[in-house]
């Protein structure tokens, strides 16, 4: 598991608090994502003289209602790139100002990452946060929703368009292991049903992110790790 993280300044704060009494329970989302569209060791040198991932880049982006700052990430998944991060990768979303409204959250799968490369699988969730937990949102970078557009309000699951707004409380805990947690979560399958044919562009849905990605500003309210 891989993640990005200012711990450092949290850390700081807990400490200079500690007697102050209790810290508050922290409140997090936890993003962890996995794909069956590269090999199941994907950092692994590549056998056979050539690996066949089908994505090799994941962008992260994070919209929070009333921030015009958009948080981004990037996490590459190849083998034959540096920095290589091996699946599942996660990322954990703090709230600090305490949020009511769902979060936007933009996932996008590319084969390559640079300017020109069109997604080959897109997920797109608004989330709330349960107060004082740690909950995961696992999300499955599928081979079948590779190319799959799903109207307004939905998004891709095993090739199925599914609500996107999720309620934090939903969510699994977090219990210390990404691998058992997502392994044992179900994305709610009630109000799912097949994608229509020739759907076209998806309407509006979180806000679209800026091209590229941000260094995460202390202002916006969010840490990720």
């Amino acid at each position: 598991m891989a993640r990005w993280s200012p711990w450092a300044p949290c850390v700081a704060t807990l400490l200079a608090c500690a007697a102050c009494g209790e810290p508050d329970p922290i409140t997090e989302v936890l993003v962890a994502v996995d794909s069956d569209l590269v090999q199941p060791d994907n950092c692994a040198p590549c056998t056979g003289g050539s690996c066949e991932e089908r994505i090799r880049v994941l962008k992260l982006d994070v919209v929070v209602p009333g921030e015009t700052e958009r948080t981004g990430y990037t996490a590459l998944l190849s083998s034959a790139q540096q920095a290589c991060t091996p699946l599942p990768v996660s990322w954990g979303l703090v709230d600090r100002s305490g949020h009511s409204e769902p979060i936007g959250i933009v996932l996008r799968a590319f084969e390559r990452g640079d300017a020109l490369d069109v997604p080959v699988v897109e997920k797109r969730v608004e989330v709330t946060f349960a107060r004082g937990s740690i909950r995961v949102l696992c999300l499955e970078m599928d081979a079948a929703c590779a190319g799959v557009t799903c109207p307004a309000g939905g998004t891709c699951v095993d090739g199925l368009c599914c609500p996107w707004i999720v309620d934090g409380e939903s969510l699994p805990e977090h219990n210390g292991d990404v691998d058992t947690t997502c392994s044992a979560f179900a994305w709610p399958r009630t109000a799912c049903g097949p994608p229509p044919p020739d759907a076209g562009p998806p309407d509006a849905g979180p806000p679209e992110p800026d091209a590229g990605t941000t260094v995460p500003d202390a202002g916006v309210g969010l840490d990720a790790g």
